[in-house]
């Protein structure tokens, strides 16, 4: 096996596994910004 296709593929690989992490991070942040806005809003509704 030729060891720069070897390492293109590593590569290939290791970015795959970064987009999936950042796609992963992406959602847990959304879902955490989407958590803080609904404590804030219960928050103002309790308030009044």
């Amino acid at each position: 096996m030729d060891p720069l296709l070897y390492n293109d593929r590593l590569l290939i690989s290791v970015l795959k596994v970064i987009e999936v992490i950042k796609y992963n991070l992406k959602l847990h942040i959304d879902c955490f910004d989407f958590y803080l806005a609904n404590k804030q809003r219960n928050l103002r509704i309790k308030r009044m």
